[in-house]
């Protein structure tokens, strides 16, 4: 919107001042500060032209800007006023620090008001110009509350015209405003198409979860509707109407709504409760709102939902069970029954031989693929949590002994360092079992650490590099070559396809010169701080009353927390691997 860009000029009495000012505001087209925000930007220098616009000047008492819309928290349904006295020039240039008025314009109220000092008022001069004088109105309100509202209404007036919310710089003399400018807002997030602007509702960004910021491909966007879409099956949900209302676009990225679960005493804390593990600064942005009255009173759960939550939770509730007693087998029954899985998705889409049959399977795969996490998943790492929490319970129980170290209940995290069974670290101790088998072949080594990352791609791809680097990675792609970066959007090519960024990450293994900040070295060492964290918690429980029972509790915990919660990471391996299924069944996809 090239805001403030160019030179505006005040107060122009007489013909010749008025030639001088249409040019100097042309003219500031080209200056250094118009030039640099255009190299920022990205806007051709040459295809850029400016009309100079002359308006009857208003001596305003008071003058400032309106936003239709909150542009600090975005939303639609509050306006924001910054008002100062006399003209508004050293508002917009910074050089005053304004009132500050935030407008509830369906209730008809001011919900919040901040004086500023005002400490500069700019004002016309009777021979042309202006000037500046000192002020004190810290305890003076620019505009009376009536005012404010009524500037409030011609705002929502003026962004009806435009049908978008606006900018608006205005100034008011004798009683009445008037509307100097009005521009876009231009840092405002999208809101998802159709979606009204009330009555408010609590979306989490899924690719934020996902540590994705970036805009997802629209196939990737697709692909994960039908993803997420199988768990509302699961609770009965069967239309995609009805999914409709619980994953939302805007911005090229996908919005999971969780304003129902907010709404429900039992579904906040549940969500709350999740939050903590997978997105904390969604958890911080809840309690915020809940703290600032955003949220309603939570009701309680509608029957209709609870019989559908019950028909999904009673086979996770067995299963949660018997994992409790058997950690270790039904940690190996999941990873056969994921791999089972992932072998038959790989027929059933490799043996599609129309588009449209390809496209429904894919569909049906990756609705599938969120059941199978739900139902197999979830409770045997539940468990793994659970007795996590069990731990730092048992932990803020612990009577504090003066020449003992206390025990924080986040240092339980330190007990879940070094955790077998995880994907990622498995994955990543195989790259390094490829760095040292490239750093035991001389030839390998040399070349290796010295060409280009991308040269080094390329002749992967090709077959064309040192015979014991090229088996190495054989090995590791044929595994691991359907990650990628941002790969839980499937419109992303995977290693396999482009290897650059991999031989990166190889290339800094193979720079590492101290045995002690070797992954696999690193690994052990965090394996032994957690095994001493927990022996140093099951003996102070040991200590207090009726500690041997709480000991062998403690030490029973922490056996299931270590056999189950490294399978973190196992769900997003599982989709990740079904979506390099989905492009290697892709008759046009790289290979």
């Amino acid at each position: 919107s090239f805001a403030g860009q160019q030179d505006t000029y005040l107060n122009v009495i007489g013909e010749a001042a008025l030639r001088k000012a249409v040019i100097d505001c042309w003219g500031s087209l080209w200056t250094a500060r118009a030039i640099g925000y255009r190299e920022r930007v990205g806007v051709d220098h040459g295809a850029v032209s400016l009309a100079v616009v002359v308006q009857q000047m208003v001596v305003g008492e008071a003058s400032g800007v309106l936003f239709t819309a909150n542009p600090l928290t975005g939303k639609r349904g509050e306006m924001v006023v910054d008002a100062t006295l006399g003209l508004g020039e050293a508002l917009v240039s910074g050089q005053v620090e304004p009132d500050h008025y935030v407008i509830d314009l369906d209730r008809e109220r001011i919900v919040s008001k901040s004086l500023g000092r005002k400490a500069l008022v700019v004002r016309a001069r009777r021979e042309g110009g202006t000037v500046a004088v000192a002020s004190d109105a810290s305890s003076r309100q620019a505009l009376s509350d009536a005012a404010i509202l009524e500037l409030a209404n011609l705002g929502q007036r003026v962004a009806g015209l435009f049908g978008a919310p606006q900018d608006i710089e205005w100034t008011r003399a004798d009683g009445r405003f008037y509307l100097l400018q009005s521009r876009p807002i231009t840092t405002l997030y999208p809101l998802p198409e159709g979606m009204p602007v009330h009555p408010l509702r609590i979306l989490i960004s899924f690719g934020a979860i996902q540590g994705v910021l970036a805009p997802l491909t629209p196939f990737g966007r697709d692909v994960i509707r039908c993803l997420l879409f199988g768990g509302a099956r699961l609770l009965g949900y069967r239309r995609a109407a009805d999914a409709r209302t619980m994953l939302w676009e805007a911005g090229e990225r996908l919005w999971v709504n969780v304003s129902g679960l907010a709404n429900s005493r039992m579904g906040r804390e549940v969500m709350l409760a999740a939050f903590e593990y997978i997105e904390p600064g969604a958890k911080g942005a809840m309690l915020a709102l809940a703290r600032d009255g955003e949220l309603p009173t939570p009701g309680k759960v509608r029957l209709r939902t609870a019989l559908r939550l019950l028909r999904a939770l009673l086979p996770m509730a067995a299963r949660a069970l018997v994992t409790l007693i058997c950690p270790d087998a039904q940690r190996e029954l999941l990873v056969a029954c994921l791999e089972a899985w992932i072998e038959r998705q790989q027929v059933c889409l490799m043996t599609a031989t129309k588009m449209r049959e390809r496209l429904a399977r894919v569909r049906r795969s990756a609705g599938d693929a969120f059941v199978i996490i739900l139902l197999r998943f979830v409770p045997r790492f539940g468990m793994g949590m659970a007795t996590y929490n069990l731990l730092t319970r048992l932990a803020a129980a612990l009577p504090v002994a003066a020449d003992e170290r206390p025990f924080d209940t986040r240092e339980m995290m330190r007990g879940m360092r070094g955790l077998p069974h995880n994907v990622t670290t498995e994955m990543d101790l195989t790259l390094w079992g490829v760095a040292q088998a490239i750093r035991a072949d001389e030839v390998a080594l040399a070349h290796c650490a010295q060409a280009d990352a991308a040269i080094l791609a390329a002749e992967y791809r090709a077959g064309q590099l040192p015979q014991a680097a090229q088996c190495a990675l054989d090995a590791f792609i044929a595994r691991y070559g359907v990650r990628g970066i941002g790969e839980i959007d499937l419109g992303r090519p995977r290693w396999r396809e482009d290897p650059a960024l991999l031989m990166q990450v190889l290339q800094s293994y193979l720079r590492i010169d101290d045995p002690m900040l070797a992954p696999d070295r690193v690994f052990e060492r965090g394996r032994q701080t957690a095994e001493a964290e927990i022996e140093r918690l099951v003996g102070a429980v040991r200590r207090t009353r009726g500690g041997r029972v709480k000991a062998r509790l403690a030490r029973w915990a922490a056996r299931r927390m270590r056999a189950l919660t490294g399978l973190r990471e196992t769900p997003k391996f599982l989709v990740v691997r079904l979506f390099g299924v989905i492009r290697e069944a892709d008759p046009g996809a790289p290979r």
